[in-house]
C-alpha cells in the first residue's frame, strides 16, 4: 500500500480506508494522466502526420524530498482527485486521521518517502499533405 511514494502498509485498515477514497473516484489504472506510454506517444505522433518524431524517455527513482506538512495536507495527484485533507476527512473518523498523520508526517517532513518520475520528451515535425492540382471546369 504506497499513497506519493509513501509506504503506508504499517497503517493497516487506517491506510486502506485512506486510499479507497482514491480507488473509487479513480480505479487503479484508469488515471488518464498515466494511462499511457512512449510508445502510445510514439505512435499517436506517428499517427498524426509527424515525422521524422525523436523521444527521449528519461526516469528517476530517488529519495523523496523534503516537504512541507500543510503543503502535503492540501496537495493531491491530480485535479480530479481530493487533498489529503479531504480523503482524510471523507474516509477516517478522529483517532484514524491521528494515527495516519503521526505516522506520514515525519516520513513527508524528513524525506522518508520515494520518488517515482518518468519524463518522455516528444519531438516531430508535421509533415503537410501533397498538394494536389485542380483543374477548373471552367477551363482554368
Amino acid at each position: 500500500m504506497n499513497y506519493a511514494g509513501y509506504d503506508l502498509a504499517p497503517l493497516g485498515q487506517v491506510a486502506r480506508k485512506f486510499l479507497a477514497v482514491y480507488d473509487e473516484l479513480q480505479p487503479p489504472g484508469s488515471d488518464p494522466l498515466v494511462d499511457f506510454d512512449e510508445r502510445d506517444l510514439l505512435a499517436l505522433a506517428e499517427g498524426a502526420g509527424f515525422f521524422p518524431i525523436h523521444l527521449f524517455y528519461e526516469a528517476e527513482i530517488v529519495s523523496a524530498p523534503r516537504r512541507s506538512w500543510e503543503g502535503f495536507l492540501h496537495s493531491s495527484g491530480n485535479p480530479n482527485v481530493p487533498t489529503v485533507t479531504e480523503a482524510m476527512e471523507r474516509a477516517l473518523d478522529a483517532d484514524e486521521q491521528e494515527s495516519l498523520i503521526s505516522y506520514l508526517r515525519p516520513l513527508v517532513e524528513d524525506g522518508g518517502g520515494t520518488w517515482r518520475m518518468a519524463y518522455a520528451h516528444l519531438a516531430g515535425t508535421k509533415t503537410s499533405p501533397p498538394v494536389r492540382s485542380v483543374r477548373s471546369p471552367l477551363g482554368g
